[in-house]
Parts: structure tokens; C-alpha cells; sequence
């Protein structure tokens, strides 16, 4: 299966940020604004500054977007949210994947824009005007679980 991936809500921003991807089923998960907050706080305790970590926040979302449909994606067309920022995002999520046990050929993760008529930007887009929609909410413990700030 061929999904579009699509983000409502930059992660760098004060509020929530939601992934969603479409084809003939969707699927969209929120990262909430309380949990962006708390983990850039911890990575700048650590004395980590900079925007890296909003590359690594949405590839961490990307991930629990994803992970539980690897097996049916054959090809991914994500978005760009993030300008020449791509390699790095791919990377980190190829990271996460292979933690996780998980894969997809590098190849098959593509990025290019995908406009307001994709239904993954409708479903982010409804997602993000109504959160309790999302059909899963990450949580400060599960960013913890994968990665560290």
C-alpha cells in the first residue's frame, strides 16, 4: 500500500501538532503541545539548543504514525514541512524503525509536496481542529521510551 503523509500544526509551534497519512484507510496521531513542551524542556536541561529536536520530535511522530502499519506500506510520500531538512528526518526515522525491530527500504520514503486536496491533509487538518479524533495521543513516556531528548 501507498500512503501520503501530511502534519497539521508545525511542531515547533505552542500548540498541537497531528500526523496523519491516507490512501484507502487512514490513520492520525496528536502529539499535544503539554508533551512537545515537557520534552524540549529536557533536552534543554541537557543542554541540548538549537532545532534539532523539532526533527527528532516529528520523526518520533512519524514513527507511532506508522509503526503498527509497516507491513502493509510498500511506498511513502511525506510532505515537506521542514525544507532540506529531509535526510535528517529520514534518518532518524530509519533509527527508530530499526530499534524498533522494524523496516522499510530508504528508497520507498519519499518526500515532495502533496497539497491541500490530499485526504491525508484533510484528515490532519480535521484531526487538528478536533483532537479527540486522533486515533492515538503519544505521551511524554512513549517519546521517552524511543528516544532521548
Amino acid at each position: 500500500m501507498k500512503v501520503e503523509i501530511d502534519q497539521s500544526g508545525k511542531v515547533g509551534s505552542k500548540t498541537h501538532t497531528v500526523l496523519a497519512f491516507s490512501n484507502s484507510s487512514d490513520y492520525a496521531v496528536i502529539l499535544p503541545a503539554k508533551v512537545k513542551r515537557q520534552f524540549i524542556q529536557r533536552a534543554r536541561l541537557l543542554g541540548k539548543t538549537g532545532k534539532h529536536f523539532y526533527f527528532q520530535l516529528f520523526s518520533l511522530a512519524l514513527f507511532f504514525l506508522l509503526k503498527n502499519f509497516l507491513k502493509e506500506i510498500t511506498e511513502m510520500t511525506i510532505d515537506i514541512e521542514y525544507p532540506r531538512k529531509d535526510g535528517i528526518i529520514k534518518a532518524a526515522f530509519l533509527n527508530l524503525l530499526s530499534q524498533d525491530g522494524k523496516e522499510i527500504k530508504p528508497q520507498n520514503i519519499n518526500f515532495k509536496r502533496i497539497g491541500k486536496h490530499s485526504q491525508a491533509h484533510k484528515k490532519a487538518l480535521k484531526v487538528f481542529r478536533k483532537p479527540k479524533e486522533a486515533d492515538f495521543v503519544i505521551t511524554l513516556e512513549e517519546l521517552l521510551k524511543y528516544s532521548k531528548p
